[in-house]
């Protein structure tokens, strides 16, 4: 019997907690997207977009693999949406992390990526390079 008062408290308890102006925790109904796949050519730009937001103010920054800061930016929300950009120039895994100023962050609002020295698309000049090898060995044979 006791355990169902408790149970009966803490129900009320929460639900006079969120009538009271808590700040519910739960999923965001914030959607971020990059603008860029996951890997991407040293010295591209990339941007972030984040939609969904209810603050004035969103935090973004950007930190590369090698674990420096490379920026910090406050960011004033229009219409809910927030973007902010930034030159892919250190080579390795990036992370860019936004956080509404004003709220508590319930959950992981980063995203990653990779930048590397080269473009991540098989190139052209390899593939003339591989049809030519080819046309070799037939001659050869």
């Amino acid at each position: 019997m006791k355990f169902l008062n408790c149970g009966l408290i803490l129900l009320i308890l929460i639900g006079f907690l969120s009538v009271a102006g808590a700040i519910p925790i739960g999923p965001s109904t914030t959607t971020a997207t990059l603008n860029i796949e996951s890997i991407v050519t040293y010295g591209s730009d990339v941007t972030i977009t984040v939609t969904g937001l209810t603050q004035d103010k969103i935090s973004f920054t950007w930190t590369a693999q090698n674990g420096n800061k490379i920026n910090h930016n406050n960011i004033k929300i229009i219409d809910g949406t927030a973007s902010d950009s930034i030159t892919a120039n250190v080579e390795g895994a990036w992370t860019v992390e936004y956080h509404e100023i004003g709220i508590a962050q319930s959950s992981d609002n980063s995203k990653i990526f990779l930048v590397s020295l080269s473009s991540p698309e098989f190139s052209i000049g390899s593939f003339v390079a591989l049809l030519l090898t080819g046309g070799l060995y037939l001659l050869i044979r």
